[in-house]
């Protein structure tokens, strides 16, 4: 069962500190926009996966969240490479 969480599925850090409990087959998703969301929102991530609740990135772009702008090669490859530290 894949859970959202407040802020467009953005407030990780707050469902671990009041996580579901008595399943064992939650996890929560994670969405992000790598024009708009960086390092704080890992931060929140990184908050959660510390809790033990797994995340699954259920919606991302490489663009800003209002879908404007140009691609953030940049910050796009930063989620790569911390998707692919926490697999």
């Amino acid at each position: 069962i894949v859970v959202g969480t407040p802020n467009w599925s953005q407030d990780v850090d707050v469902a671990a500190n009041d996580p579901i409990t008595g399943y064992a087959n939650i996890a929560y998703t994670l969405h992000f926009y790598a024009g708009t969301h960086g390092q704080s929102l890992r931060d929140k991530a990184t908050a959660a996966l510390n809790k033990n609740i797994p995340l699954f990135v259920t919606e991302w772009g490489s663009v800003n969240a209002d879908g404007g702008g140009g691609v953030a090669t940049s910050e796009a490859n930063a989620w790569m490479t911390y998707l692919k530290a926490n697999n």
